[in-house]
């Protein structure tokens, strides 16, 4: 086996992760280019290639498999500059997408904003009123055609929608999922007539019951359309270029990875695949350190991103959403907040409180220590100021970073607050700190969980820095720099360790009592439909994994539960069992009491999610056994110490020299290329076989 290439573009950085056939890993990253993402891929990539000691051409040509997280499509919804998008949809359904759900208002906003409803308001349409176009045609829910599609009709509304400049078109219209003939018809009329126009048929991305939700994944779909596949398509064809003519994967939002034709085509599907990637390397590594259950918390430059794996799978979501938008795509969930090393320290001027966030500063122009044209205090500026960063090591020395700058940044808000330089700026890095742990509060605590049952697995850039604090304030009692210096190119590495994941689901809406031979035939029609999938895909039957699930709910509630269903033939006893199991999932999530057991119990979708098993990392254990030699510090920082207030003179060590079967007392620092781990007074860290540093957090004892 040759090598295996990770490749993940962050809004900052672009990390790649290289591990070769013996597991050997080799991590490299590059500044991300938001002018044109493909030179921060290869730039990454040239970079794990010097760590390898062999050239670029030859990290590419020892390549078996190129996989990539991406967050182009992200990006642009964040930052509104998507493709200007035209909606067909069926004639009488025109507002769908402007009138929302009732909650629209508040999908995906903070408590605090959703209870000030009279300030809220809808977010700007993606598609406006004057870019949709009815159709006749009709569908009922049946899949039965009430009304046949006129076709000059469709083709009236493209000419129309081409005419008016779109970029993109979403054709969605009512039950396409039960008949999609229509859909396709007029996707077809697209290509025919508008071939440089991006298309979505709004039933291949989501094809089950939920008017404005599939529409809106449609919409999301062509919004995201052009810009990423344009993206994707640069970087395959410089691939071509250079030679590289292996499986070339892209991380997806589902958990798993999937061909660049099908990422293409569905770029939704790729909103959020680093962030998820990261977690899929988690749990690769929690799964060989035999850790159940794990908070993955990964910060970068521009946020701070959880994820949970519990009792060794990670925590899923049948929908998600999109600045109030929501769509109903099964995802594994990670949120995030704007709390990077990037996030802007600024001055509230209606209380002149210090706020951190959620704006960053970014790739460009950076923070100030950066010394490209940022003058705005972030929390990296804050850490420098502190002594935590250390300004001549970061990339390993190969980006100098600019102390001055930082100390003019953080002492600009200083003066404002009537602080001294080091309180402003512990007081930029205490409220990030705080900001992160609420983030993993909610993650639990919210959702039934004590994060005191966890582990904290601290990843990226920036994660290993303020990791041991927020756990301190969670009661968590141990971190985990996953392999040291990979931790802060981890989401690269995890798109590595991933599979090819595929989902076939179908809205059967069934009441109780269920009848066990309708969900028989239904699990067994998308299990077949699956594995013709991954066959095509050159999985063999050895290499491929079947899961079932069910979207579950009781009659008369809104709240949605994925349900895992056991494979094999199912028995009346076992329509019993899944109920049991579905009141314990909504009652963990929801609080005990809040289902209403007399409304009864339904299913509204069948799920099976279908693993292509892909050759994984190797990873090799070092004996930890007989005392390692005495490790000493590269040199004694001056560092601002929060919980003690004062700075102390503190050992900093060079990661490399650290090694496994070693334990150091804090405080002190690791300064690694790619991160720097923080060990506060009172902590003890130390390397294990596989060289995870993990840093143990004195707790008080639970009640």
């Amino acid at each position: 086996m040759g090598f295996i290439s990770g490749v993940d573009i962050g809004g900052t950085f672009t990390d790649c992760a290289v591990v070769d056939s013996a597991g050997k890993l080799f991590t490299g990253k590059a500044p991300t280019t938001p002018d044109d993402r493909a030179r921060g891929f290869f730039d990454s990539l040239a970079s794990a290639a010097r760590a390898a000691g062999i050239t670029p051409e030859d990290l590419l040509a020892g390549t078996d498999r190129l996989l990539h997280g991406t967050t182009v499509a992200t990006n642009v919804v964040v930052e509104r500059n998507g493709a200007k998008v035209g909606l067909i949809t069926t004639r009488g359904h025109r507002d769908v997408i402007l009138m929302m759900r009732g909650t629209g208002r508040t999908v995906g906003v903070p408590v605090e904003e959703m209870l000030d409803l009279a300030a809220s308001n809808k977010p700007t349409p993606l598609i406006p009123r004057a870019l949709i176009r009815e159709v006749d045609e009709r569908v009922d829910f049946a899949g039965d055609v009430i009304l046949p599609l006129n076709e000059e009709h469709a083709r009236e509304a493209i000419q129309s929608l081409v005419d008016e400049g779109v970029d993109a078109i979403c054709v969605s219209f009512l039950w396409s999922f039960m008949h999609p003939e229509h859909e396709d018809t007029v996707a077809r009329l697209v290509a025919e007539i508008a071939p440089h126009v991006f298309v979505t048929a709004a039933h291949r991305l989501v094809s089950k019951w939920g008017e404005y939700e599939r529409t809106v994944a449609g919409a999301i779909n062509s919004y995201v359309g052009p810009v990423t596949k344009s993206y994707l398509k640069s970087v395959s064809s410089q691939l071509d270029e250079r030679g590289y003519d292996r499986p070339f994967l892209i991380m997806q939002s589902t958990g798993g990875l999937a061909p660049v034709n099908e990422a293409e085509e569905a770029p939704l599907l790729t909103v959020g695949s680093g962030p998820v990637g990261g977690l899929e390397g988690v749990r690769f590594l929690a799964e060989i350190l035999g850790i159940p259950n794990v908070i993955a918390a990964d910060m970068g430059g521009t946020s701070f991103d959880v994820g949970l794996i519990v009792d060794g799978a990670p925590i899923k979501s049948t929908s998600t959403s999109i600045g109030h938008y929501q769509y109903n795509v099964p995802v594994v969930e990670v949120q995030s907040i704007g709390s990077g090393g990037g996030s802007v320290a600024w001055i509230d001027e209606g209380s002149g409180a210090l706020r951190v966030g959620p704006r960053s500063a970014g790739a460009s122009p950076g923070p100030a220590a950066y010394g490209r044209g940022g003058t705005e205090a972030t929390v990296t500026d804050a850490n420098v100021v502190l002594g935590y960063l250390n300004p001549s090591y970061l990339l390993g020395g190969a980006m100098p970073m600019d102390q001055e700058a930082s100390v003019r940044s953080i002492g600009e808000l200083a003066g404002q607050l009537e602080m001294s330089l080091e309180e402003a700026a512990s007081g930029v890095v205490t409220i990030s700190e705080f900001q992160m742990a609420d983030l993993v509060r909610r993650m639990t605590v919210q959702r039934g969980y004590d994060p005191r049952d966890f582990v904290m697995f601290a990843y990226g850039g920036a994660g290993p820095l303020h990791a041991a604090v927020i756990a301190r304030e969670l009661g968590i009692r141990q971190v985990i720099v996953p392999l040291g210096d990979a931790a802060g190119a981890w989401s690269a590495l995890g798109v590595g360790a991933s599979n090819v994941v595929r989902i076939f689901e179908h809205t059967q809406v069934t009441y109780e009592p269920f009848e066990p031979g309708a969900l028989n035939a239904a699990f067994e029609a998308l299990e077949e439909e699956a594995r013709i999938d991954l066959q095509a895909q050159g999985f063999a039957e050895s290499q491929t994994e079947l899961r079932r699930s069910a979207a579950m709910q009781y009659g008369y509630q809104v709240h949605q539960v994925e349900v895992t269903v056991p494979a094999g033939k199912l028995e009346t006893d076992d329509m019993s069992l899944l109920i049991d199991a579905f009141e314990a999932r909504y009652a963990r999530l929801y609080g005990e009491g809040s289902g209403f057991r007399q409304a009864g119990v339904q299913i509204n979708d069948v799920r099976v999610e279908a693993i292509g098993v892909t050759p994984k990392p190797i990873l090799t254990k070092r004996d930890t056994t007989g005392t390692a030699h005495l490790v000493t510090p590269t040199s004694n920082r001056d560092v601002y110490w929060t919980t003690e207030k004062r700075r102390l003179s503190t050992p900093v060590f060079r990661g490399k020299d650290v090694e496994p079967g070693q334990t150091l007392i804090g405080p002190v620092i690791i300064d690694q290329e790619f991160t720097t781990i923080v060990v506060h007074p009172n902590q003890t860290a130390t390397v294990d076989g596989y060289g995870n540093i993990i840093i143990e957090i004195q707790q008080k004892e639970r009640n």
